[in-house]
Order: C-alpha cells, then sequence, then structure tokens
C-alpha cells in the first residue's frame, strides 16, 4: 500500500458517520472479548449496558468465556449484580466452566468472584430449551471435568441434582453422581 493509498483510506474510515458505529452494548462485549479493559472503562462510562436486553449474549457473558477477570472485576465494581440477567449468573458461571481446563486456578477464582461478588445463584439450573430443564452448574462442572469447581458449588449450597439426567446434545444418560464416581471424583462424591 503507497502512502497516498493509506492516506486515502484513513480519510475514508474518518468520515464514516457515528450512526454507522456499533451499538455500545456491541463494543462493549467486544471489549470484554478481547479483555481491553480501558476501553470497556470508557464504553461503561459512555453508558454502555452490560446486559442488553436484545441480545441473547451479553459483555459478561463474554468476559466469563474468556476468562477476562479485569474485566469480570470492573463490570462488578460498577454496581452490576449476576441477578440482572436473564438467569441469575447460570451462563457466566456455565461459560467459565466450559472453556476451563481441569484444575484451572483462574477458573475457580472467576467462579468464586462471580458468586461472593456478582450474586450468581448457584441455585440455578438454567431456562428450559424445550427438551425440558439444562443441567444444573454442578452436572456441568462434572461433566466438563471440573471437580475443583463442583467442590467450590456444592460448599456454597448448590443443589447437587442426584437424579437430574444430563439432557441436551452434549449429554449422557447418567446423572451427575453417576458421572463423578465414573470420572473417579472422589472429592466431588
Amino acid at each position: 500500500m503507497t502512502l497516498l493509498s493509506a492516506i486515502a483510506f484513513i480519510a475514508m474510515i474518518s468520515s464514516v458517520p457515528a450512526a454507522s458505529k456499533a451499538p455500545l452494548s456491541q463494543q462493549l462485549r467486544a471489549a470484554a472479548t478481547s479483555g481491553n479493559l480501558a476501553m470497556a472503562k470508557k464504553l461503561l462510562q459512555a453508558g454502555a449496558p452490560i446486559v442488553d436486553p436484545e441480545r441473547s449474549t451479553d459483555a459478561m457473558e463474554d468476559a466469563c468465556g474468556y476468562k477476562r477477570k479485569k474485566v469480570i472485576e470492573l463490570f462488578l465494581e460498577s454496581g452490576f449484580k449476576c441477578r440482572d440477567s436473564k438467569d441469575h449468573g447460570y451462563a457466566y458461571i456455565r461459560r467459565v466452566i466450559g472453556s476451563s481446563d481441569r484444575g484451572d486456578a483462574a477458573s475457580i477464582d472467576i467462579v468464586k468472584l462471580l458468586v461472593e461478588r456478582g450474586g450468581c445463584d448457584t441455585f440455578q439450573t438454567g431456562d428450559s430449551d424445550g427438551r425440558g430443564k439444562h443441567a444444573s452448574l454442578i452436572n456441568h462442572a462434572i461433566f466438563d471435568n471440573q471437580p475443583l469447581i463442583a467442590c467450590y458449588l456444592i460448599g456454597k449450597g448448590a443443589d447437587v441434582p442426584f437424579s437430574q439426567k444430563l439432557t441436551g446434545t452434549w449429554a449422557t444418560d447418567r446423572d451427575s453422581m453417576l458421572l463423578a464416581i465414573e470420572k473417579n471424583y472422589t472429592d466431588v462424591l
């Protein structure tokens, strides 16, 4: 690219009207996903909503899925509470569990942050998806090889679903405790 074409490109993108830019909520989701703390701060100051009722996912869910602890802390410091979301934080903890390696210390720290400072409800089992209830967070933690998170959630009073069958395309026909036995997670039992 020549210098003249680069200047023309910069002039073209700087002349794009503000109305064509992505909504603040989408910009905040991008900042949360990338872990751009400075941009997330600016967007929150500009009034970007963490939870956008128009969308099925939100900036907190994105930050959790990519384990962006600093962004999650920023959202919590700005007054966000998990109870403000449609499922009281189920999706946030679920995203952390699903994006983690077994025994990942960062993941357990984020789950603790969400429960203890964010007020995530460890009793939630998600909403109905037409096939019945989603699995509890305990089921997800065990299924996704997260026994430390399962133990933490049990210690915080999460429902231990002895008879709840896992449902969905990823699931098995075993309940959470049988799955824990099969995986030899004696610390969960």
